[in-house]
């Protein structure tokens, strides 16, 4: 008998919807059964006998509880009967049959075993221990778990209305002391807008506003902070300006007479202004104006949440933002409405938000919003007018030679110096000494801060790649000597090398052309800790197949889209864990072997988005040889990327909506491009074959397979069928995505591929699995007892006509599994259906036996006798070949 941790979290499916842990677990405990999902590895270890325990994850405290126990009475299996196929959430979920199941009135947190818990090494990163689905425990564990005398009062549903969400917390202890500067020159934001607006203005030879929108989010959540934020400098300017002024961008020009010259804040006053006035322009590489707001809900639910202020694309209705406890920086200035207009929302007879928490509410947040706007101070010094313009000038080239508030990077030097580390030297040797590196940092500073990360996840005792973790990064690491530290970070920068070489290979690593197509860059600091680690392995080759299923993972979930920082550690921890033990599967491993089939490339247009660039970089690996000169992109990365079917108007297709699709995206010279410029596929290839191939369509053919374009894409091209072609290609790209994170083939991987050869491989399988299960209960003569009476006259028939042909082969007895060979589909269907006894275990119906197996005989008549099919005859055909593949393949 053995012990086990099942684990259960809230389940979201492909359209967005959840369902709670909870509920899903009272579900199951009601029925006797457990259920888990395909991918689960260790499904595999559950015996009869055994005893689970119950785990609930979640990103709070109040959901990390264990909720009961029960034993097992069978091995996971996949349900033939039915019984259970509205039970379970996911298709193909393995079913685990229960007894003796106990349900706690109470459920007992984890945090306060995480130290008694010996499965548990490292308690400050317990999380990872605890994923995968299954997780074996040794009795102590167990019974240290049901013994447990701490409870935690668990809520039965998560609730996700405001006046529910209200009821939860205490809120007399968001108490908020706001700090006082004593500068004696200072500003409040209100005033500050009315004189940007007014009375300040920027030299005209200023940068222009170059924030992103990440910038000011994080400038805007300082001020929420009540952190300090920097001072201003001014210039008291005489009546005639000696200057060409201009207002900060997004400000109309005033008739007013300037008053002060701004020479340093230019871009925090703009992110102010650009948060308070939302005015019409997009920030960094946006296409779009972008809104800030402040999450209370998150500030009031989480203890130190991340983000604070976040960043929408659209603006809220009033509803949405009362309900989600969004208050829009744009109401800054009237925030008292929206307070008030809150307050009506929550005290409202459909809502009956309990009035004592709505007034509580209500405090703390005008409390905030009130600093925010009218208390919350900026210092600022002023330069007398006297000072001449080339005074001036001198002070503000010092202090704006990089145009940029001080980075990570330069608070690092000084902080470093101290401890005699020459932090900027280190970085010259590396930009003398590493080319990859210096342009990579050319493309963003971040490199820099990418050495301190690589860094604190190889050394840091909790691998944090957080800033403030970083800035202490001497301190964290108990460092003795300007030495040790010169070591690690000579050692973390041959790691980022060895991460970018890996990147830029287009044959055998990541398919990266150059430095700005990288799908995430805080990929790049975990790619070389994790280099670094497995470099220390036994296992070296597992663990690098290992990292590229992380890479493409992280890549098609987006997982680096936000909190980058946190993501960084998780992954880092996780991939540790799994080098060691093939039953960790990382969470974001997992969740893109579950979301791949459901994931839709046709929308992905963005060159920017991190999916579109996974894309090129699969098609890169692929060869991308060029149409014109069949040169792969590996010879010539001067090719850039083109659309297949062309964007000109006169080709038909500009208008298309998903023309920017990157499924219409490929590798091309320079040559290619202006060949195949406004004209239709059906135009241009004819010519390719024609004139580049010697009329060899064939030849041309594989070069467009480097492309992922295979036959049927390639018809689609000739036909000019744009839809078809997109439908075809995202096949092929999501079936190499599929292989690259390890996900299981299925029969129907086989049937895209070569229907004729998967549908012999399938019948050999029935053939296989028929004599094995008759020979197993029957004996190997079961076809003269079992076999009817119909199905060996036919065989008999076909044997005969074979001796014919082949009269050697005339008196050679044939085994049970040789005659099953002459037999066609139905007749394995007769076979089955007349020794129901032997097959209902399972088949468990045979209603679906023979549906399946007569779609089955269509499908394959088709195939054979090259007969069109409609799509209707496919999708049975395929559906019902997956479905006996899944017999066959697990029926013992």
């Amino acid at each position: 008998m053995n012990y086990h941790i099942c684990i259960i979290a809230d389940h979201v499916d492909e359209k967005g919807q959840k369902t709670e842990g909870l509920e899903i677990f009272k579900s199951l405990m009601a029925k006797n059964v457990w259920g888990l999902h395909p991918n689960t590895a260790s499904r595999a270890k559950l015996r009869e006998g055994d005893i689970l325990v119950f785990y609930l994850g979640g990103l709070s405290g109040r959901r990390q509880v264990f909720l009961g126990t029960a034993s097992v009475t069978s091995p996971a299996h996949l349900d033939k009967t039915g019984e259970s196929d509205q039970w379970f959430l996911n298709a193909g979920t393995y079913r685990v049959d229960l007894e003796n199941v106990a349900v706690w009135d109470r459920a007992k947190p984890i945090r306060p075993l995480l130290k008694k818990l010996s499965f548990i090494k490292n308690v400050a990163h317990w999380g990872p221990y605890l994923q995968g689905g299954v997780r074996k425990i040794d009795k102590a564990d167990y019974e240290t778990i049901i013994e447990s005398e701490d409870y935690s009062d668990i809520i039965d549903e998560e609730e996700s209305g405001i006046a529910q969400f209200l009821e939860r917390f205490d809120l007399s202890k968001y108490s908020f002391d706001p700090h006082s500067l004593p500068a004696p020159e200072r500003i409040r934001l209100h005033e500050l807008i009315d004189n940007i607006e007014d009375k300040w203005k920027i030299p005209n030879f200023q940068r222009y506003f170059d924030w992103k929108k990440e910038d000011v989010r994080e400038f805007l959540e300082s001020i929420f902070l009540d952190y300090y934020v920097g001072a201003f400098l001014l210039w008291k300017t005489e009546k005639e300006s000696p200057l060409d002024l201009i207002p900060i961008k997004g400000v109309k020009d005033s008739s007013k007479d300037t008053e002060y010259i701004i020479l340093d804040g230019q871009q925090r006053m703009t992110a102010l202004h650009y948060a308070v006035r939302a005015p019409d322009f997009s920030l960094g590489n946006s296409h779009s104006r972008s809104y800030f707001y402040i999450n209370f809900r998150k500030f009031l639910e989480q203890e130190n949440p991340e983000t604070i202020i976040e960043i929408r694309d659209e603006l809220l209705n009033e509803t949405e933002s009362f309900e989600q406890l969004s208050f829009p920086f744009s109401e800054i200035e009237n925030y008292d409405e929206w307070i008030n207009g809150l307050e009506d929302y929550l005290l409202s007879e459909d809502l009956g938000a309990p009035h004592d928490q709505v007034r509580s509410l209500r405090r703390i947040i005008e409390k905030r919003l009130k600093h925010i706007w009218r208390e919350f101070e900026v210092p600022y010094v002023v330069l007398p007018k006297t000072l001449k313009l080339p005074q001036v000038a001198d002070i503000f080239e010092r202090i704006n030679t990089k145009g940029k508030q001080l980075s990570t990077f330069d608070l690092l030097i000084a902080r470093l110096l101290k401890y005699g580390i020459q932090l900027r030297k280190l970085w010259e040797s590396v930009e003398k000494s590493k080319s990859e590196i210096k342009k990579y940092a050319k493309q963003s500073e971040k490199m820099k801060v990418y050495v301190f990360q690589t860094i604190s996840l190889l050394n840091h005792p909790s691998s944090s790649a957080k800033r403030e973790d970083i800035l202490n990064i001497y301190e964290n690491l108990s460092l003795a000597t300007s030495e040790e530290f010169t070591e690690l970070w000579n050692t973390s920068v041959e790691a980022i090398n060895d991460a970018i070489k890996l990147l830029e290979n287009l044959r055998s690593g990541f398919g990266v052309r150059k430095e700005n197509e990288v799908p995430f860059s805080p990929m790049i600091p975990v790619l070389a800790a994790l280099i670094v680690t497995a470099s220390k392995k036994e296992n070296k080759a597992d663990c690098h197949k290992k990292i590229q299923q992380w890479y493409w993972s992280a890549v098609f979930t987006n997982a680096y889209s936000s909190g980058a920082d946190t993501q960084m550690t998780a992954d880092y921890i996780d991939m540790s864990l799994w080098f060691d033990d093939d039953a960790q599967v990382p969470r974001v491993v997992l969740e893109a072997r579950r979301d791949i089939n459901t994931l839709s490339l046709r929308g992905i247009s963005s060159s920017g988005n991190a999916v579109y660039k996974g894309v090129l970089s699969l098609v890169a690996l692929e060869g991308a040889n060029d149409f014109e000169k069949n040169q792969s992109l590996e010879l010539a990365r001067s090719n850039d990327k083109d659309h297949i079917f062309p964007k000109a108007s006169s080709s038909g297709f500009a208008k298309h909506k998903h023309l920017e699709s990157v499924l219409n995206m490929t590798w091309l010279s320079k040559d290619t491009n202006i060949r195949k410029k406004a004209k239709r596929p059906s135009e241009y290839i004819p010519e390719f074959v024609k004139e580049k191939y010697s009329g060899n369509a064939e030849e041309f053919k594989k070069v467009l397979a480097t492309h992922f374009i295979d036959e049927n894409a390639y018809n689609a091209l000739v036909k000019d069928e744009f839809d078809a072609f997109l439908d075809t290609r995202e096949k092929n790209i999501k079936k190499k995505v599929r292989d690259l994170l390890g996900v299981e083939r299925t029969v129907g991987d086989s049937i895209e591929e070569n229907p004729g050869e998967a549908v012999d491989e399938l019948e050999s399988k029935i053939r296989e699995y028929i004599n094995r299960k008759l020979t197993s209960e029957v004996g190997v003569n079961y076809w003269d007892s079992v076999v009817t009476s119909g199905v060996k006259q036919r065989t008999k028939e076909k044997v005969a006509q074979r001796n014919k042909r082949q009269p050697t082969t005339a008196n050679k007895k044939l085994s049970g599994l040789s005659l099953l060979s002459f037999c066609d589909v139905m007749d394995y269907s007769e076979i089955i259906l007349a020794n129901w006894a032997v097959f209902e275990n399972d088949f468990g119906s045979k209603r679906e036996v023979e549906k399946h197996f007569l779609h089955l005989k269509d499908y394959r008549n088709a195939i054979k006798h090259n007969r069109e099919m409609n799509n209707v005859e496919r999708k049975q055909g395929e559906a019902s070949s997956e479905w006996i593949f899944m017999v066959v393949g697990n029926g013992s």
